[in-house]
């Protein structure tokens, strides 16, 4: 197995998100960048007052 544990956040293609004006983020998947096959892993970046979803 050849882990990538170490990823540069500046790197990642971040997604939008937004339900309804309380939830909102951005997020990027890291399971594939990581090398993972059954585990899933993401990034999120939340603006301050917002809660994330998922």
């Amino acid at each position: 197995m050849n882990w990538k544990n170490i990823i540069n956040l500046k790197l990642l293609e971040f997604r939008a998100e937004k339900m309804g004006e309380s939830y909102k983020s951005e997020s990027a998947p890291l399971a594939s960048e990581m090398g993972a096959k059954k585990l899933g892993f993401h990034a999120e970046i939340l603006p301050p007052g917002q809660f994330s979803w998922s």
